[in-house]
C-alpha cells in the first residue's frame, strides 16, 4: 500500500483513526512530560539560564504545564497543518538542494581565471571610481556614485544590453569628468576583458580573487551539505510516519 502525504490523505475519513494514532504517538512524550510537571506543581518547572547580548546571564522559569498543554495543537488543527506542510516541506527541501548544488557547480566553473565581465572602468590616477559590467550592472566607489543614479535612469528608460552600457558610459564620463580632471575611461571588449585575478590585482591589491573564490566555494559547499541534511531528515521523518501508519493499518485490518 502506497501512502501519499498530500491534502487528500489527511482529509480522508478512513485515514482519520490511523492519523490519530500517529498524532498520539508523536505527542505522547510531551504529554508525559506535562503530566510529570503537573504532579510536581511549581517544583516541576526548570530554571533556564539565557545569556543576553550584553553578556549578562538571565535566569527564568520554564513555562508552566498549562502553557505547554495550551501550545499543543488539537488533532484537527494538526491535520490541517500537516495537509499542506509535508508536501511544501518536500518541495522546499528538494528545491533548496537543487539550488545549492547549482551554486556549487557555478562557482566551480567561475574561478579567478574566468572573465571578470567588466566592460568599462572609470578611474582617476590609481584610484578606481567604479565600473560597468557586461550585463549592464554597475559597481561604484567613493566619488563614483553617479554610476548608480545613471543605472537607475537606464532601467527607467527600459534600456538593456549594449544600449544600457553605452548610456551609462557616456553620461558617467560627462558627470565624472567634471569632478575628476584626470578621469580615465578604460573600455574592454569580449576579447580584452581581464580575468577576475587580473582585475583584482590591478584595482584591489589588498584583495585576493583566489582566496575570495575559495572562501565562497567552501561556504557554498557547506550550505549544500546543510540543505542535503535537511532533505534527508525530512525524508527520514516521512519514512517513519509511513511505516507507523502502514503498521497501524495492517493491525486494524488483521
Amino acid at each position: 500500500m502506497d501512502l501519499n502525504f498530500n491534502a487528500e490523505m489527511f482529509s480522508d475519513p478512513t485515514m482519520r483513526p490511523h492519523l490519530k494514532a500517529l498524532y498520539d504517538e508523536k505527542y505522547s512524550a510531551i504529554y508525559d512530560r506535562i503530566d510529570a510537571m503537573e504532579e510536581k506543581g511549581a517544583a516541576g518547572q526548570q530554571t533556564i539560564s539565557v545569556r543576553g547580548p550584553n553578556g549578562e546571564t538571565v535566569e527564568a522559569k520554564e513555562i508552566s504545564a498549562a502553557q505547554y498543554r495550551a501550545a499543543i495543537p488539537s488533532f484537527d488543527d494538526w491535520l490541517d497543518f500537516q495537509s499542506t506542510f509535508t508536501q511544501r516541506m518536500t518541495e522546499m527541501t528538494e528545491n533548496s538542494v537543487e539550488s545549492a548544488r547549482k551554486m556549487v557547480e557555478h562557482l566551480k566553473q567561475d574561478g579567478p581565471d574566468t572573465s571578470s565581465g567588466v566592460r568599462t572602468v572609470f578611474s582617476s590616477g590609481d584610484r578606481i571610481l567604479g565600473y560597468i559590467n557586461e550585463d549592464g550592472s554597475v559597481v561604484s566607489h567613493s566619488g563614483g556614485s553617479a554610476l548608480q543614479d545613471l543605472a537607475r535612469q537606464a532601467n527607467t528608460l527600459n534600456l538593456t544590453g549594449e544600449d544600457k552600457i553605452a548610456y551609462i558610459r557616456d553620461h558617467a564620463t560627462a558627470a565624472l569628468s567634471g569632478r575628476f580632471g584626470a578621469l580615465k575611461v578604460t573600455d574592454y571588449t569580449e576579447d580584452t576583458m581581464p580575468m577576475k585575478r587580473e582585475f583584482a590585482a590591478a584595482w584591489y591589491p589588498g584583495h585576493s580573487a583566489v582566496n575570495d573564490h575559495a572562501s565562497n566555494l567552501a561556504a557554498a559547499r557547506d550550505h549544500l551539505a546543510r540543505m542535503e541534511d535537511l532533505y534527508q531528515n525530512h525524508q527520514k521523518n516521512l519514512s517513519e510516519m509511513k511505516a507507523f501508519l502502514l503498521q497501524h493499518i495492517q493491525e486494524a485490518n488483521a
